[in-house]
């Protein structure tokens, strides 16, 4: 009798301690699931609430050591990007209000330009002839060549002719 009571509460024994490793490694293996998964928060409370039950399990304890690592990393990195969002977002500012002060100083100095070039075509314009005062002028030419052809022809003693005579 004291032979069944013993082996009873052995087999009693081992399955509890059976029932609690599988259970700290059913949560063990739920949280390096979801630390798989990269659902950093989600893991570390399954862990957490395994070691609440059972407290002494290693397995349990190193992956909460782990899972708090990298959500101190994964803070860390968060951190570095809001800076730098910011950073960015600063020299996007003073980009932008560089940029205007410069499209303003563009514009005046597109402006002095178109100043400068409407002065300089009045200018050309003043220094330039209308199609009127062109042909008058060539007229004039052609009316002093003549004569000038015509004084150089008494001078040779050829007579005048407004053909020009070949010599071969």
């Amino acid at each position: 009798m004291k032979k069944s009571i013993v082996s009873i509460l052995l087999i009693l024994l081992s399955t509890v301690l059976f029932a609690q490793n599988t259970t700290a490694l059913s949560y063990f293996n739920s949280g390096a699931q979801e630390y798989i998964n990269n659902n950093t928060d989600k893991a570390l409370s399954i862990v957490e609430e395994g070691l609440s039950k059972f407290p002494k399990d290693e397995k349990l304890k190193k992956l909460q050591e782990k899972l708090k690592q990298k959500k101190k990393e994964e803070e860390e990195k968060k951190k570095k990007d809001d800076e730098k969002k910011k950073q960015e977002e600063q020299q996007k500012k003073e980009q932008q209000q560089n940029g205007d002060d410069k499209k303003q100083q563009n514009q005046q100095g597109q402006d002095k330009k178109d100043e400068q070039s409407q002065q300089q075509q009045g200018k050309e314009q003043q220094g330039q002839m209308t199609k009127e005062q062109a042909e008058k002028l060539l007229e004039a030419m052609q009316a002093e060549e003549g004569k000038v052809q015509q004084k150089l022809a008494k001078e040779k003693g050829k007579p005048v002719s407004g053909k020009v005579q070949k010599d071969w």
